[in-house]
């Protein structure tokens, strides 16, 4: 709660599923961060180790780093693309 990114986020991202009729925002907000940060996911750890092992797999070859650098600044290039070129308001 005291990471200033983080709490901007639920800021932004809570109001526009939040229900006016359903009681008021902080309340939500509050039993939202709550479970957020009572249910860590199980795959986290999972994820970790699997970043780990590349990574050790990746140092010293110079060819993986620029590919993971090529491959995923393509994916970003696409996903803006795919963000300018949507047809919604």
């Amino acid at each position: 709660m005291l990471n200033a990114k983080t709490a901007l986020f639920f800021l932004a991202f809570l109001p526009q599923f939040a229900d006016p009729g359903a009681g008021p925002l902080g309340a939500a907000a509050a039993a939202f961060w709550r479970h957020r940060h009572a249910t860590p996911s199980p795959a986290t750890p999972r994820c970790a180790g699997v970043g780990r092992r590349r990574q050790r797999a990746g140092a010293g070859r110079p060819l993986y780093g620029r590919l993971q650098k090529w491959l995923s600044g393509s994916i970003l290039i696409s996903l803006g693309a795919d963000v300018a070129a949507s047809e919604r308001p």
